[in-house]
């Protein structure tokens, strides 16, 4: 989906490499203007966002630090600026991730937009088959 959405320019092609912190693993991402974010972790204290927040890469780019500077266009419409390292675990990892798609349970609650496409298989029980139709 990102590299459609390259080849279309709504995303950007900076492709900043960086090792995020989800679910207790290190994942490998690359990231751009323009892709959609996810925050991984509570901040209320400076970021003033929840485990699930979502938005839109304004800007990226790295610092002579070696750190990576984020401009972010949350979905409730504030613009938050910061330092990877300021919303990272103590090996440096943020706990960001691509908001491209979402688990049913972590989407659960969400007011969507437009249209939404369930991956069914044969591993969703009515549990899920609930959620995912709300």
């Amino acid at each position: 989906m990102r590299r459609i959405l390259q080849s279309e320019c709504r995303v950007g092609n900076e492709n900043i490499a960086i090792n995020c912190h989800v679910a207790d693993r290190t994942m490998p991402f690359e990231l751009s203007r323009g892709d959609r974010i996810k925050f991984c972790h509570n901040d209320y204290r400076d970021l003033h966002v929840t485990n699930g927040t979502t938005g839109t890469i304004q800007s990226i780019q790295t610092t002579p630090e070696s750190d990576i500077e984020l401009t972010i266009l949350v979905d409730d419409q504030r613009t938050l600026t910061f330092r990877a390292s300021d919303y990272a675990n103590e090996q440096g990892q943020p706990y960001l991730a691509p908001a491209y798609a979402s688990t049913i349970f972590s989407s659960q609650g969400m007011t969507i937009d437009g249209d939404t496409f369930v991956l069914y298989t044969s591993g969703m029980d009515r549990a899920n088959t609930y959620v995912v139709s709300r």
